[in-house]
C-alpha cells in the first residue's frame, strides 16, 4: 500500500516530506471528476479483503451477482463516475476526534463490506498523534459499533503513532504497521492489531503492540497476511536524518501471536541494499507482496551514488527470506526511467507480473512490469514502462480482479486527488473518466493515499484534504467510484 505524510514522518523522513508536503497553487482548471474499478490483492481477492482469502470467499455470493451487477449498474452512470449512493454525491469526510487527520491506508471486509481507513489523528498541529482507524458503512456513514462511534484510537502517551498501512485477518482482526516516535532522536517500527470492534487486542505481541527497532530511525509503510496468519510487513531502518545513505530496505514477518517468527530471515528479519546491483547508496522500502506459492516481493527506491537519481527497485524473497536468485540479477529487479524515479507502490496480477508505480523525477509518474522472473514486459507500455506529467505522484496501484486492468492512485502537484486507470499492457484505459484520469477537487487541498476493489467492483479510494495555512487543518477523505 509511500503513503501521504503525517507530521511524524515529516520529522523522521525528510526523503519523502519533499513529495508529499511541498506545497503548490492550487490549479482552478481542476473541477470534480471520479475514478474507477478496484484492484485484486496477491492472493487472488481484492486488496483489503484480507490476504490468505480463498476463491470460495471470493465468489460466495456467485448467484446473486448478476443482480447486484445491475443494481451497481444503475446508480452509475460512467466509468470513473463517483458513486451517489455513498456519501456526500460519492465523498465522505469522516470526523475525527482531531483537527489534523492523515488517511494513509484503506481495507474493506469481505463478508460485511465495512470501509476501514487507517491513519492517524491528533488534536492540534504539533501535538502527539495516535494511531486511528476510522469504520463507514456502505452509506458512507460511521459504523456506531466500532471503537468510538465509528473510531478507534491508540494513544501512547508521549510518543507519535501513524498507521501507514492496514490488514485484515481472515478472523476479521485488524492489523495496523507504522511509526512509533518518542521525540528523543529515534523510532520504532509498530505493528498494532484490533479486535473486530476496535477495541485492542490484548492477545498479540505486548498487549496489542509490537515494537521493533534496528537503527536509530525505523519505520513500516506496508503490510500483507499470508495463507498461515504470519503478517509480513515492508519496512526501512536508518541512521539519522542526516545520514540517508545509511538507509536499506527491511523485512519482518510475525507470526500470529506477535512474535518475529524464527524461520524467518535472521530471527524474523531480511535487510537489504542494492549497492551491489548499481552502486546504489541508499534504499527505500515501501510496499509488499505475496505470490501465491508464499515468495515476498518488496518494492521502492534505489538511489545511486552518481547519475539522474533513484530508481524503481524490487527484490524476491523465498519463504525463509533467503533471496530468489531466479528473479531479476541475483534476487533483485532494477527499473530505470530517463530521469530519477522511485517505485512507492506495487501489486502481483493474474500473470505474475509485479506491476510497480511511483514517481518519475518531480513532475511525473511511471509504471513499470515484470514478468515472474524479474525482468521488465516488453509487451507492456514502452518496453515495459510507461510516464507520464497528468499526476505527480502515485502512491498505490491494484489490479481489477474482473478486466485485469491497473488502477493506481495519487496526487497532482496542485494537490489534486487522483485516481487513474490502465489496460493490461499498460495503456490508459480511454473510457475511465477524462482519458484514463479521475481528479476529484475537494477544497482544501485534497491528496490520494490508497484504494481498495469492493465486492460488487466498486472502487474505494482515501486520502487526505489539507488546509495548509495557519491554524492547519487536515481531514479524511473517502470516495468511491463506479467501476
Amino acid at each position: 500500500m509511500s503513503r501521504l505524510e503525517t507530521p511524524y514522518t515529516l520529522v523522521m523522513n525528510s526523503h519523502r516530506t519533499a513529495l508529499a508536503f511541498a506545497l503548490c497553487a492550487l490549479a482552478a482548471a481542476f473541477t470534480l471528476f471520479a475514478c474507477g474499478s478496484d484492484p485484486a490483492s496477491t492472493t487472488g481477492v481484492p486488496d483489503g479483503w484480507g490476504d490468505g482469502g480463498t476463491a470460495d470467499d471470493a465468489t460466495s455470493a456467485g448467484d446473486v451477482q448478476q443482480s447486484a451487477d445491475a443494481a451497481r449498474d444503475a446508480q452509475c452512470p460512467a466509468p470513473g463516475a463517483l458513486d451517489p449512493s455513498f456519501g456526500d454525491g460519492g465523498i465522505a469526510f469522516p470526523s475525527l476526534p482531531g483537527t489534523v487527520n492523515n488517511a494513509q491506508a484503506v481495507a474493506i471486509e469481505k463478508d460485511t463490506g465495512r470501509i476501514l481507513v487507517g491513519g492517524a489523528t491528533a488534536v492540534v498541529w504539533g501535538t502527539n498523534f495516535s494511531c486511528a482507524v476510522a469504520a463507514v458503512g456502505a452509506d458512507g456513514a460511521f459504523d456506531s459499533a466500532f471503537g468510538n462511534n465509528g473510531i478507534a484510537t491508540v494513544t501512547l502517551p508521549g510518543y507519535d503513532c501513524s498507521f501507514d498501512d492496514i490488514a485484515i485477518q481472515n478472523d476479521g482482526k485488524i492489523v495496523g504497521v507504522g511509526g512509533i516516535n518518542g521525540g528523543t532522536g529515534s523510532s520504532e517500527i509498530g505493528v498494532i492489531r484490533l479486535n473486530r470492534d476496535g477495541t485492542l487486542d490484548t492477545t498479540f505481541a505486548t498487549q496489542g503492540i509490537a515494537r521493533y527497532r534496528l537503527d536509530t530511525f525505523n519505520e513500516a509503510f506496508a503490510v500483507t497476511i499470508d495463507g498461515r496468519g504470519r503478517i509480513v510487513v515492508a519496512a526501512q531502518t536508518w541512521q539519522g536524518d542526516a545520514n540517508f545513505n545509511s538507509a536499506r530496505y527491511l523485512t519482518l514477518r510475525y507470526l500470529s501471536g506477535g512474535s518475529l517468527d524464527p524461520s524467518f530471515g535472521a530471527g524474523g528479519t531480511v535487510t537489504a541494499s542494492f549497492g551491489s546491483n548499481f552502486n546504489a547508496i541508499a534504499d527505500y522500502e515501501y510496499d509488499v507482496a505475496l505470490q501465491p506459492d508464499g515468495r515476498i516481493v518488496v518494492a521502492g527506491e534505489a538511489e545511486p551514488t552518481l547519475g539522474p537519481g533513484g530508481k524503481f527497485a524490487a527484490i524476491r524473497y523465498e519463504e525463509n527470506g533467503t533471496r530468489d536468485t531466479t528473479f531479476g540479477d541475483g534476487g533483485a529487479a532494477i527499473v530505470s526511467f530517463a530521469h530519477g524515479a522511485g517505485a512507492h507502490g506495487m501489486t502481483i496480477d493474474g500473470q505474475g507480473r509485479v506491476i510497480l508505480t511511483g514517481e518519475v523525477s518531480s513532475e511525473g509518474v511511471g509504471l513499470a512490469a515484470l514478468l515472474p522472473n524479474g525482468t521488465l514486459d516488453p509487451t507492456f507500455g514502452d518496453a515495459g514502462t510507461y510516464s507520464s506529467t497528468s499526476a505527480s505522484i502515485f502512491t498505490r496501484v491494484t489490479v481489477s480482479p474482473k478486466d485485469a486492468k491497473i488502477l493506481a492512485v495519487g496526487s497532482l502537484r496542485a494537490r489534486v486527488f487522483v485516481v487513474a486507470r490502465f489496460m493490461p499492457d499498460g495503456r490508459p484505459d480511454l473510457a475511465f473518466a477524462d482519458q484514463g484520469y479521475a481528479f476529484v477537487n475537494t477544497m482544501p487541498e485534497p491528496q490520494g493515499s490508497d484504494i481498495a476493489v469492493q465486492f460488487d467492483g466498486k472502487i474505494v479510494a482515501v486520502g487526505t484534504k489539507v488546509r495548509p495555512i495557519t491554524p492547519v487543518t487536515q481531514d479524511f477523505v473517502i470516495a468511491r467510484f463506479c467501476p
